[in-house]
């Protein structure tokens, strides 16, 4: 983080000049669940902001509560305004996928509900692509929230029909 801010304003760690200096825009990750178990989540941020992180993606959160929870949390630790905060999301495919997401991919918590809906459901792959657009309308009206980060495996299509909704 260091480095990459340091490069963006022309000087390497040792405060060397740079001849050419390329602008960085560093971010930091962050895992919303984290600052539910661990209070001390919120120095390790702050850490990475003072470092020089101008925006945060998280992890997976497919819960508007621990959203708005993380919300309320970067209010009350004065986020600063040009830090830009991106809430990780992606499109579901099918409640499997879903199942081995939040057995194996570290920071994501997928509740039984969400794997239920999908399991019932005679489209999962739309189910998937609606969850999104639900969280994805509460999430825009979240202050210190400045937009989703839509990721998955091979979801390019789902993702254009997700942002399609929102033009």
């Amino acid at each position: 983080m260091q480095l990459a801010t340091h490069l963006s304003q022309g000087t390497i760690s040792d405060g060397s000049a740079i001849d050419t200096p390329k602008p960085l825009y560093p971010g930091a990750a962050d895992d919303l669940y984290q600052h539910q178990k661990n209070p001390e989540a919120i120095t390790a941020l702050m850490a990475k902001i003072a470092l020089g992180a101008r925006f945060v993606q998280t992890q997976y959160c497919f819960d508007i509560d621990v959203i708005r929870g993380y919300s309320d949390l970067l209010l009350r630790h004065e986020k600063p305004d040009d830090l830009k905060v991106l809430i990780g999301l992606g499109p579901l495919k099918s409640a499997k996928q879903a199942d081995w997401m939040r057995k194996n991919l570290w920071g994501v918590n997928i509740s039984d509900a969400i794997v239920e809906r999908l399991e019932n459901s005679a489209k999962p792959a739309q189910t998937g692509i609606e969850i999104c657009q639900e969280l994805i309308t509460q999430i825009m009206t979240l202050p210190g929230i400045d937009g989703v980060h839509l990721m998955g495996p091979e979801c390019e299509r789902a993702a254009a029909k997700i942002i399609s909704a929102f033009r």
